[in-house]
């Protein structure tokens, strides 16, 4: 029974972890990928795994859901960064058994590789009030807001050019089209009010 079982839960994390990938992939490149939640994986601090896990996990060795869950980050450009910022045991620890003698950290965050230093902290907060036998991981990010270039909307200034009123016969084409301008305006200017009132 315990061998179906052990099965069973390791074709149910092939398909889950399938079905992240695929959500992944559908991110757009510029988009920041983040990857959050209850991993059953425990993450240890081989040297191997050191780019993508760090070496402050809570766990000597990784289970091996542990190494799916680091093969499927590595596989993606993703750090799990629980693993790589420095807290005491008691804040890296985001699940204790009933007994309340064994710790673990399987909840966990990921984000991509080039994004990682955003992240200023995460850690396991025991005081949060939760119907659930995990503790409260929290992380704070640092965000860069930048305009939408596409929104902008630019003003072209209309150019002159200059030059061209150093040739005599520019310059006199120049003043005519000036002349003519100011001539329509002065004739708006002075047609009769009358004409602009509707018949009774």
């Amino acid at each position: 029974m315990a061998e179906y079982w052990h099965r069973t839960k390791k074709k149910k994390l092939r398909i889950s972890i399938a079905k992240l990938e695929q959500v992944i992939d559908q991110f757009a490149s510029y988009d920041t990928r983040i990857v959050l939640g209850d991993f059953n994986a425990k993450i240890g601090r081989e040297e191997m795994f050191r780019p993508t896990i760090g070496k402050e996990s809570l766990h000597e060795a990784s289970n091996d859901i542990g190494i799916r869950g680091i093969n499927f980050a590595a596989a993606k450009d993703l750090i799990i960064k629980t693993t790589c910022l420095k807290h005491k045991d008691i804040h890296k620890a985001s699940l204790t058994s009933p007994d309340g003698a064994t710790q673990n950290q399987i909840d966990h965050f990921l984000i991509e590789r080039r994004r990682h230093t955003n992240v200023l902290d995460v850690r396991a907060h025991r005081g949060a009030d939760s119907d659930s036998d995990h503790f409260l991981v929290v992380a704070k990010l640092r965000a860069k807001l930048v305009a939408n270039q596409n929104s902008k909307q630019t003003n072209k200034v209309e150019s002159f050019e200059i030059e061209k009123l150093r040739d005599r016969t520019e310059r006199i084409r120049y003043q005519i089209k000036i002349n003519n301008r100011f001539q329509a305006l002065e004739e708006a200017n002075t047609s009769p009010k009358g004409n602009d009132e509707p018949n009774s």
